[in-house]
């Protein structure tokens, strides 16, 4: 069957001659299941492609060309034959309105982008729970990725999206030209105070969700905060020391001005030598030490009352996991920063949109409360040095920069795409045949990646209400007005993802169980490492920072396996409902913990990824403690500790 199909030529209704490719067979199948269905068995899909290829092998057998009418006339026959009712009358109404279509639109691009319309209206009768602003938001989101595909994207990144053999992420944003994430600078100059800067902090975030679509992070969020924080004790010590002078009647007997220039020159909260010279008998002592010990108590209700402001007005505000935000903890062990950091993670929220980056340290109280808080809330633990660098909370890293000094505040993630790796080892005879496919895929995957970031780039600094304003991003203050945004978007990354990699690795070593082997991580890596290789070489040649990730979007990796079972059905590929990441097969696999963290380190060492390490549930603090300093000596950078039971 294969050998007739494969010298089968199929004739468009344009007249242009192509090879038989089935993939667009299964997709066209697999679409009239979705027209019909919410969910089903992709076992049926795969029964009625097979039935479909059977059909043709026997039918074209003598012959040299098929028409596509031909193939659908097939597919048709194929549905009544096996009682897919419901999807045969889909089908072939589908079939009826393109030929309608086509005979009002001469332009490609013009009848293509009338599906967009389509969708609208069969959206429109499926919704009957929406509210109207909603629905008007999926109205635009639908039109605004079918503009995408029909007019911006080239055709053979289309054809590639369409067969699964890429996925361009968030393509309902495309032609809006706006990035994904960033990495935000709050070092807001003009905010003093405490209460100013979380008030800052918030309105900056609620509108800098209108520019970008996905996260952000709050770089040295505890640093920022210790400014401001030093600036409430010095006011708030000055004002309650002499007021309680003033009720003892030694305010006459001390210069309110000396002492105002004496606290105005500390740099620390717990410095307290500048009152030495004062303290000349125990009354004054006691004052001072009272006055401080409730200067201290009301700077942690004020800490404590601005974050439980802050996470309810953000829980609020962001509506779905595209939108988290990142909050990261410099948690450098001085008194102030512990101060900060004990308060935040004591209102710290079990939540799903608001992740905590955190620097280890020695803190005693804080690990305490580190390690309580992992257990419900998205806590993930920093390992580097440079507290200037951070991660989105897939592993992503925007640092890596050949424009610029080694930094992630102010630089943004412009957009992503993913590689089904799965789908390369699947079309491959043999690993030579994978690593020159995945070349020709990454090629294609690169020219998707520019393609969306010129359009991203031509964007004016005016398009944007808050992003390319109050010091958000690098070199901001180069943008003049009326100016592209290219010269700071350069400054961002180019996202090069993949998916399916473990599967690959299995489906090119022919194994058809699901245990991960050290033979089978010597092959991920050697992919890995060649991608990794390709996307430097990429960074250097284009002067843009191209980066390296898995993909952990689930959404993502259950539309790449269902329409390769579509395809290739489902006993090539292990059974599950999607790809799986790399650290699921790790966590799995038999191999001993030192050899799992080894394995995390080699993989993140060359691309972002998260160390995702499973610890059991009634795991005590001295374990905790100890776990955290064996993955600190492993090299790990970005860990996150999934507790079971």
């Amino acid at each position: 069957m294969n050998d007739i199909l494969n010298d089968l030529t199929v004739v468009k209704r344009s007249g242009q001659r192509v090879s038989f490719n089935g993939t667009k067979v299964a997709i066209a199948i697999d679409k009239g299941f979705d027209s019909v269905y919410d969910s089903y068995n992709v076992k049926d899909v795969n029964k009625v492609y097979e039935e479909v290829l059977n059909t043709i092998a026997s039918e074209y057998k003598e012959r040299k060309t098929i028409n596509v009418e031909d193939i659908q006339n097939i597919i048709e026959i194929c549905l009544k034959k096996l009682k897919y009712t419901d999807v045969y009358l889909s089908f072939s109404e589908y079939r009826f309105r393109r030929a309608r279509s086509r005979e009002v639109f001469e332009i490609k691009s013009q009848h293509k982008f009338l599906k967009a319309i389509e969708k609208v209206g069969y959206l429109a009768r499926s919704s009957n729970n929406t509210k109207p602003d909603e629905m008007i938001d999926k109205f635009a989101k639908v039109i605004s990725k079918e503009f995408a595909t029909a007019y911006l994207i080239e055709g053979k990144v289309e054809k590639a999206l369409e067969e699964g053999v890429i996925y361009l992420n968030d393509l309902r944003n495309y032609s809006i030209g706006n990035t994904s994430s960033a990495h935000l600078n709050i070092n807001f100059t003009d905010k003093k105070t405490t209460d100013d800067f979380i008030n800052e902090i918030i309105k900056v975030i609620i509108l800098v969700k209108k520019d970008q679509y996905k996260e952000h992070t709050l770089m040295n969020f505890d640093t920022e905060i210790s400014k401001r924080l030093l600036n409430d004790f010095k006011y708030t010590f000055t004002k309650e020391l002499f007021n309680n002078l003033k009720v003892v009647g030694l305010d006459s007997f001390i210069s309110k001005k000396k002492i105002e220039y004496e606290v105005s020159k500390i740099n620390n909260i717990d410095d307290k030598s500048f009152l030495d010279s004062y303290l000349i008998n125990n009354v004054l002592k006691n004052i001072f030490d009272l006055t401080y010990k409730n200067v201290i108590f009301k700077l942690s209700k004020l800490l404590k009352n601005n974050f439980k402001r802050m996470f309810e007005i953000l829980e609020s505000v962001i509506t779905n996991d595209y939108k988290k935000i990142i909050i990261c903890l410099d948690n450098d062990n001085s008194f102030i920063s512990n101060l900060i950091v004990n308060n935040y993670l004591e209102c710290l929220q079990k939540s799903n949109k608001i992740i905590t980056n955190i620097y280890v340290n020695d803190s005693e109280k804080t690990n305490m409360l580190i390690f309580e808080k992992s257990k419900t809330c998205n806590i993930h633990f920093v390992f580097e040095n440079n507290k200037n660098l951070t991660y989105f909370s897939n592993g992503e890293k925007i640092y890596e920069n050949i424009n610029g000094s080694l930094v992630s505040k102010g630089r943004t993630l412009n957009s992503s795409s993913t590689i089904n790796l799965a789908r390369i080892a699947l079309k491959s005879n043999n690993i030579k045949e994978f690593f020159e496919e995945l070349d020709n895929v990454m090629d294609l995957n690169k020219n998707a990646l520019i393609q969306r970031y010129e359009i991203q780039a031509s964007k004016l600094k005016e398009n944007y209400n808050v992003l390319f304003s109050r010091g958000l991003l690098l070199d901001i203050d180069k943008l003049e007005e009326k100016q592209k945004v290219r010269k700071i978007l350069r400054n961002g990354s180019l996202v090069m993802g993949y998916t399916g990699l473990v599967e690959a690795a299995f489906l090119l070593n022919k194994k058809d169980n699901n245990s991960l082997t050290k033979e089978d991580f010597n092959l991920i890596i050697k992919i890995v490492k060649v991608m990794k290789n390709k996307c430097d070489t990429l960074t250097k040649d284009l002067k843009l920072n191209f980066v390296l990730s898995e993909v952990y979007d689930e959404e993502v990796n259950r539309k790449l396996i269902k329409i390769d079972k579509s395809i290739f059905g489902i006993k090539k590929i292990i059974n599950k409902e999607k790809y799986e990441p790399l650290y699921k097969f790790i966590n799995n696999s038999k191999l001993s913990f030192e050899e799992k963290l080894d394995m995390f380190f080699k993989h993140q060492d060359l691309s972002s990824s998260i160390a995702h390490i499973n610890v059991k549930n009634n795991i005590d603090f001295k374990k905790f403690l100890k776990l955290v300093e064996d993955i600190k000596k492993s090299k790990i950078k970005y860990m996150v500790l999934n507790y079971d039971n």
